[in-house]
């Protein structure tokens, strides 16, 4: 069973590593994560499709996944 969940991801450049000078690097990305059920609990090896909605994502790996259920976070007030 897997969980496709929606999520924001910003990075930081590394002094020396390259990416210092790029205006873009520090801008926030929409995101999905992966995350895999073992029969006991939810985890992750990391696997995040950029630039696609959980239900993009699903449509992109629609070969290998089957959409059982669709929820939606609640709006903070």
């Amino acid at each position: 069973l897997k969980a496709l969940v929606a999520i924001e991801v910003s990075f930081e450049a590394v002094e020396g590593g390259g990416m210092e000078e790029v205006e873009a690097v520090s801008n926030v990305r929409a995101a999905t994560a992966e995350f895999l059920h073992d029969g006991t609990r939810w985890c992750t090896v990391g696997r995040v499709y950029f630039n696609l909605a959980p239900s993009a994502a699903v449509k992109y790996l629609s070969a290998d996944l089957e959409l059982v259920a669709e929820e939606h976070a609640a709006v903070r007030p």
